[in-house]
This record gives structure tokens, sequence and C-alpha cells, in this order.
């Protein structure tokens, strides 16, 4: 729909524009543009307005591509569950509003509901491209929603995957996520009761809840593991201290985050633990795995820059 030159695109229109191994592409573009300075980001990062009587919250970032050139502007707000977390809702507001830097135009208001759940995932993915082990690899999977979702589809377009571990809290929810991604990844897909079932043995964890809870113990990390985190809290403290090597998108966002900050006064994690953020990795400028035994975590909060890069490819 157009309407005075402004273009509006909604959820449906970017799921038929967007594909999964497009986004890894345009993301790890993003990345490197990271890496290059060529991302100019909003001061402050973030602007909040909680609205406390009708338990809503709206959030807003921006983030200007210089080599492009493109302007974005994130709008998000969301009506918070009984457990504080935010719902992703379809009738949520969740936009981009690009704009032309070059003249201040604006250019188009993108639907982020399915530009979101990609981006979140396939952030992780780059980097466990570039940090898994080499070969064949078993993934584990705890959590069976959009992001669950998301990470199947981009982890089996990134790597040579040889079976999908799948658990989460209820049965039902789990075999029925199975079945559907059954249809659309080639790759064995096995149910698991546990956590621990998935993650014992596993190459590659992604953790995919809004638990906020603990579900990953360090006990269970074998040598030459990579886990990524999408959700908070959700790995032991210990894990951080058996991790040789810590990988995050932006450590100005990720020390930020409740849990971080509470790794951090407790002394789980120093800031001298921090290995690369993925975009250092993508570009080359920090080693990533360098031995078959690193245990490897990586947490992926988000950036607005991709978001802004994934809303300018699909307008």
């Amino acid at each position: 729909m157009e309407h005075k030159g402004l273009l509006y695109l909604d959820v449906g229109t970017t799921r038929q524009l967007l594909d999964v191994p497009t986004a890894l592409h345009v993301l790890e573009d993003a990345f490197r543009l990271q890496a290059e300075g060529a991302v100019i980001d909003s001061d402050p990062s973030l602007l909040t307005l909680p609205i406390p009587a009708h338990h809503t919250r709206y959030r807003i970032k921006a983030s200007g591509l210089a080599n492009v050139p493109i302007v974005g502007i994130r709008v998000t707000g969301y009506h918070l569950d009984k457990d504080g977390m935010g719902s992703s809702a379809l009738d949520n507001t969740r936009f981009v509003v690009l704009s032309d830097p070059t003249t201040a135009r604006p250019l188009a208001i993108i639907d982020e509901h399915w530009n979101y759940e990609i981006r979140t995932s396939a952030s992780a993915v780059i980097a466990a491209r570039h940090l898994a082990r080499k070969g064949p690899v078993v993934v584990g999977i705890v959590g069976a929603g959009a992001l669950a979702a998301t990470s199947v589809a981009a982890l089996a377009e990134a790597l040579p995957v040889s079976e999908f571990r799948v658990t989460s809290r209820r049965k039902e929810s789990r075999e029925r996520f199975v079945a559907h991604m059954r249809k659309r990844v080639k790759a064995p897909i096995s149910l698991h009761e546990t956590v621990e079932a998935v993650v014992r043995g596993a190459d590659i964890v992604f953790t995919c809840t809004s638990a906020n809870a603990v579900l990953v113990k360090a006990d269970w990390l074998d040598p030459g593991i990579l886990v990524a985190t999408l959700g908070q809290g959700e790995l032991e403290p210990q894990c951080y201290r058996l991790a040789d090597k810590l990988v995050v998108d932006s450590w100005e966002v990720s020390k930020g985050t409740p849990d971080m900050r509470k790794l951090l006064e407790t002394g789980y994690v120093k800031p001298g633990d921090l290995h690369a953020e993925i975009q250092e990795i993508v570009a080359g400028r920090k080693p990533g795995r360098q031995t078959e035994d690193e245990r490897i975590i990586v947490r992926a909060e988000g950036l607005v820059s991709q978001d802004v890069a994934l809303a300018d490819w699909v307008y």
C-alpha cells in the first residue's frame, strides 16, 4: 500500500519477500558494516516509555547505515505478560520507519514481526557458522516457539546438520513443533523430554525461550560445544566460568541486560572474559575457534543496525 510516496509493507508481504538464506546474507553484510565503523547509532541508544496503568511498554531505537545510505527508526510497543515479558503478538506495535538520510525524506514503514524473528536467531547462527567445529554437527534446540523455528531453519541453511534434538517445557508444543519443522528441513529431528538429553553430546545448542530461568547446567557441556543463548538467564552461571570464549553481538548492550549485570556483579563473568563481538569474528579481526575442544558461549541480544538492514532490503 502506498500513500503520498510513503510505502507500507505488512507482515504478510515481508514474509513473502524475505527468506532465511537472504536474511543470513544481509545480516552477515550488516556485521561487516558494524566492524568497519559504518554504522551510526542513536544517542541515547534506547528510549523507553512504560505505561504501568495498562501494562504496556514502548521502545524506540535508531541506526544509520552510512554506506547505503539509509536511516531506520525502530518502534516497538507490547503488552506485558504476568511474568513481565513482552508479548510478540502480531497486533502489537513493531515497525521500522525508513528515511533517506540525504534528504530526510520518509521512505517506508516496514512491519517487523517476521524480520525480527529471523534477525534474532540468524545473528546467532552466523556466529555459529564461524565458531562451530568443522564437519557434520548435532544441534540441540531448547524451546519450541517462533525463535526456535527460525533457528532450526537458519542452522539447516548455514551448517551441515546431521541431527536436530528438540525439547521444550510442554510435550504438546514440542510435538507440534517437530511435526512442522520436519516439513521444512531435511535433517532428522528427534524429540526429547529433558534439556540434559538435548545438550549432552551436542556440538551446538540454541536456547530459545522466555523462561528467564536456568535451563542448561555446566556439567552437561562437553569440550568443543557451542552454546547460543537467545533468552535471559538460560545458562547456569558456572557455564560462563567453564567457557573458553564468550562472544556477543554488542558488549555495550549485553552487559546492560539483567542476567549479565548479575553475572558481572557476582564475578562469574569479568569484563576481560569477552573474547570478541560477532562482527569482529565475521570481519576476521579476531580469531574464531582455535581448538576443537574450546567451549564457546554466544549471546545475541540484537542490533538495531540489523533491523534496519533487513528493513532496507525488504524495501
